[in-house]
């Protein structure tokens, strides 16, 4: 309302102007007598005066105008820009979440693990496994000892052989598919059908990296396959299977197993278990420990270095003693037998030592 107020008012008083200053005759301002003829070019004058401003404010109008334009533009183009944000924003937290869920998923998918004579162990259901071959070298695949084959399709039958073949575990039939290229740079992939499930694996051919010489699975109801067992799990033994190669013969309900072990500077080589079946004495050690310590028994109370081998996880010692001491340095562990020996059978056990030596350096 103010722009329209002001605009005519102040074209009102740019017509008012000549109106006063174009009246011929004498000028009391001046002093000068204004002529009939000069009235006319006066009033040329301040008509081009008062369209020069006119214009002049158009202008500024028209200028005004296009700022407020301007202005409202770049707001709608800062919304839009916001709008736009968001939306990518949304779609970026979609992928991130996407890519949270894919690892989440790798994380708690099973790997292939090694297994004996290099076969290579994968979860069944997890992967597709991707085998790598070689020419003139064969890649074994072994199914689930007891599965038998329903059918086999290969993607490529002309460059790659597939050969079947079968051998027996703990009485089971174990089917088997042996894979050869005939050339590197190749790949196909096979289905095999049996009466338990499908497997479907991709293969490739390579001169340039370590080929698979075996692969096998593991499944759902097995944590492994019977064919094949991982090395960390063939190493945990029973007591009875671990002693049966050197105490052959020896029944174990008849062991001997009051010992006392002290192991004051914790040490990690301090023994599990020490026994005797009645002439040599058994120290079981720990499955794994950092050093191999040195083993003493004590004799008229004094400490003196024995003879004994290692076997396993067991220190043999061919003889009985009450008390022994296994060192490291200044650390010490403490092996004392609850039921004392008699004197009789230590000395009969030195005389004996003896005896043999001396008979030994006779020869």
């Amino acid at each position: 309302m103010k722009k329209k107020i002001f605009v005519p008012l102040f074209v009102a008083c740019l017509f008012a102007v000549p109106a006063l200053a174009a009246v011929p005759g004498y000028d009391p301002e001046t002093g000068r007598i204004i002529l009939p003829s000069e009235v006319g070019a006066e009033e040329d004058y301040v008509y081009q005066q008062q369209q020069k401003d006119l214009a002049e404010i158009q202008a500024a109008e028209e200028q005004y105008q296009a700022l407020q334009e301007a202005k409202e533009e770049r707001e709608r183009i800062q919304q839009w820009e916001k709008l736009d944000m968001e939306i990518k924003l949304r779609r970026y937290d979609q992928l991130v979440m996407g890519m949270k869920k894919d690892f989440d998923a790798a994380k708690t998918a099973a790997n292939p693990f090694m297994g004996e004579q290099g076969y290579v162990i994968y979860p069944y259901g997890e992967v597709v496994p991707v085998i790598t071959c070689r020419p003139l070298r064969m890649t074994d695949v072994a199914l689930e000892p007891g599965e038998e084959i329903m059918g086999v399709h290969a993607g490529d039958s002309v460059r790659w052989q597939f050969s079947p073949s079968q051998s027996m575990k703990n009485g089971l039939a174990v089917a088997h598919i042996v894979v050869k290229p005939s050339q590197p740079g190749i790949s196909t992939n096979l289905l095999i059908h049996t009466d338990r499930r499908t497997y479907n694996l991709d293969f490739t051919s390579s001169e340039n990296v370590e080929y698979l010489r075996g692969v096998a699975f593991s499944y759902q109801d097995n944590d492994l396959t019977y064919l094949f067992k991982r090395q960390e799990e063939k190493k945990q033994k029973s007591l009875e299977d671990e002693i049966q190669g050197p105490m052959s013969g020896v029944d174990l309900e008849e062991l001997y197993t009051l010992y006392a072990i002290t192991n004051t500077s914790k040490v990690d080589w301090s023994p599990e278990a020490v026994f005797d079946d009645g002439n040599k004495t058994y120290i079981r050690m720990p499955a794994r420990f950092s050093e191999t310590p040195a083993f003493y028994i004590v004799v008229d109370r004094k400490e003196t270095m024995t003879n004994f081998r290692v076997k396993g996880r067991y220190y043999i010692v061919d003889r009985l003693f009450d008390k022994a001491y296994m060192k490291i340095g200044s650390k010490r562990v403490v092996i004392v037998r609850r039921d004392k020996l008699a004197d009789s059978n230590i000395r009969e056990s030195r005389t004996a030592n003896r005896l043999r030596t001396v008979r030994g350096s006779g020869n």
